[in-house]
């Protein structure tokens, strides 16, 4: 599995815990849905920029975010 989409994975898995939509969490991240849903499908490289406001969002750890290994 490809580095972007484990990380696509855990933003879904935290969205889902936080019980928002992805069009909730764009605004959240001042984008939109389909930028989103991309970064969840690691069809888009999530920024280091937007790894910042998803640990504040979700007041999570960048480590929550990335592969254990």
């Amino acid at each position: 599995m490809e580095l972007y989409e484990f990380v696509g994975e855990q933003i879904r898995h935290q969205r889902k815990l936080a019980k928002l939509t992805q069009s909730q969490l764009a605004d959240l991240l001042e984008t939109n849905q389909q930028t989103v849903g991309m970064m969840e499908n690691g069809r888009r490289r999530t920024t280091i920029q937007d790894l910042v406001k998803l640990c504040k969002i979700f007041n999570a750890s960048a480590d929550d975010f990335l592969p254990k290994n």
